[in-house]
Formats: C-alpha cells, structure tokens, sequence
C-alpha cells in the first residue's frame, strides 16, 4: 500500500529535488533554446561560407563547417542538460520555423554528397517539394570535414525536434534521405577523430528509425524493408578497419531494429551474417590456390 511517509523512487527524487515534473523539466529546455531561436542559429550556420581575406576558402570557426561545430556543441550541450516528453504541439510558427531548417539542412546534405550520389537517392519519391529552390547554398561535392558537420547536425536536430510533437523535421528521415545515409555509411572510409562521415551517416539512421511517432516507424519500415538495411548494417559490422566510434553507433542500430521489429530484421540480418562468411571462405580460399601455386 502506498505511504506518503515512504520515499519516492530513484527517479521521482530527483525530479524532486529540482523541485520540476517533466513537463515543467521540458518547458525550461525549450525557454533555454527557443525553438524560433534555435532555428536561426541554425540557418545562420547553414549560410554561405565567406572567403578569407586571402582569396582561399573558408577555415576554421567562421567556415560552414565550424559554424555548424559550434551550433551543435550547444544543442547538445542542451540536450544532455535536459529531456522529457513535452506532449505539447508547437505554435504554427515555431513549426514552419522547424520545417525550413529541415528543408534547408537536406538540401544542402544532398547538395554536400555531390550530383551522383544525390541523384542515386531518387527524388521523385518525394511528395514534398521545392526544396531546391535556389536558397540553400551549393556545396556540390563538398569535402569530408563539411559533410560529416552536415550530417552531425542532421543528427541532432533530428534528435531535438523528436521532443516536438508533430512531423516537421520529416524531411531529414524520408526515403530519400534513409538511401543517402546507408550509401555514405556503406562507402565512406574509415576515419579516425570527429570528422567520420560514416558514423554520422549511422546516427542519422538511428535517429530517423528510432521511436515510436509514425514518422520514426515509417522510416523503419522503409530502411528495413525497402532498403535491406539490416543486411547493410551487418556487412558495416562485419567490415575490418573501423574505426570503434563508427562500430558503436552501427551497433547500436541493430540492437535497436532487433528490439523494435525482430521478426523483419533478424532474417536480414542472418543472410548478411550467411552471406559474409561465404565471401571471407571464398577470399580464403583464393588467398591458399595462391599460396599453393607460389609454393609449387
């Protein structure tokens, strides 16, 4: 029987002991970074980058990259201090505000992952469109560093706008976008340090497939079935030299998809596992006629 005298669990004192309820914990994190405000930074960060005095490109805190560095360090920074389920739809103008940062910030991913890879996405499976309206800034074939800025802030504002309620950041986790994220995963080189666009490009994934909105299971449903992304995600594990930031984040993918819906992503995910031994056998096997042929 419950006793007002008894103490609270472990998670209600601390709640306690701020003396806030989650909802209240969540209205002070949107205070802190106003979702209006927010988006500023955002598509401030994402403007043209200005050459250096010099006449070369842009470097360091005032390049593209830096300046989306720096926004994302806060937004983290006011994630990991705060959290909860705000239950709360967002003023009309605080989702537009939401919305054009996601089409602003997928435009210029897809401008960043050059003309090839952007047209390997498929567009045309897009109801939304104009995107690509000439106001997101070009970065055809941007470099490694920009990219994995790009995807970094992909990832966390995929992660900030889940405490919203409502779809607006919808365009960072469409099918198009789930293609771009498990191509980059699939052919980005390992890369040690914070620039690894692979593992970026796995967050993004998480981030997109995570949760339990519809627009979380629908992009599961698509990466899981449409794409064969558990396949692609045993063939990233099963692949030597990576880097362990880039293993962590695949890892926790299939742990995820296995929780959320085994019974698509446990046969994928076997045939993967099936399909790369045979090819190490085969590698194997090959490497020992070499052998054998060299020792004769």
């Amino acid at each position: 029987s419950f006793n007002p005298q008894d103490p609270p669990p472990a998670k209600d004192r601390r709640r306690r002991g701020l003396g806030l309820g989650g909802r209240q914990i969540l209205v002070l994190v949107l205070v802190l970074m106003d979702v209006q405000e927010t988006a500023s930074e955002l598509l401030a960060a994402l403007g043209r980058d200005v050459p250096s005095p010099g006449g070369g490109p842009a470097c360091g805190r005032g390049s593209r990259a830096g300046r989306l560095d720096v926004f994302c360090e806060r937004l983290e920074g006011a994630l990991v201090g705060g959290g909860g389920d705000p239950n709360e739809e967002p003023t009309a103008d605080a989702s537009a505000a939401v919305g054009r940062c996601a089409a602003e910030l997928r435009a210029s991913l897809l401008a960043a992952a050059g003309e090839e890879r952007a047209a390997a996405c498929d567009l045309s499976d897009e109801i939304a469109g104009g995107l690509f309206d000439g106001s997101s800034p070009a970065t055809d074939g941007a470099d490694p560093a920009t990219l994995a800025s790009l995807l970094r802030t992909a990832g966390l504002f995929l992660r900030w706008s889940s405490l919203l309620d409502g779809e607006d950041a919808g365009r960072l986790s469409c099918p198009c976008m789930l293609r771009l994220y498990a191509g980059l995963l699939d052919e980005s080189p390992p890369a040690e340090g914070p620039k690894d666009v692979g593992r970026f490009a796995s967050i993004c994934i998480f981030r997109s497939t995570y949760g339990e909105k519809p627009l979380n299971s629908r992009a599961r449903k698509v990466f899981v079935e449409e794409l064969d992304g558990c396949r692609l995600l045993v063939r990233a594990l099963m692949r030597g030299g990576q880097p362990a930031g880039r293993l962590f984040t695949i890892t926790r993918n299939v742990h995820h998809l296995v929780a959320a819906c085994p019974r698509e992503a446990v046969p994928g995910m076997e045939r993967a596992v099936e399909e790369c031994g045979l090819e190490e056998d085969k590698r194997n096997g090959v490497e020992e006629a070499k052998e054998s042929c060299a020792a004769n």
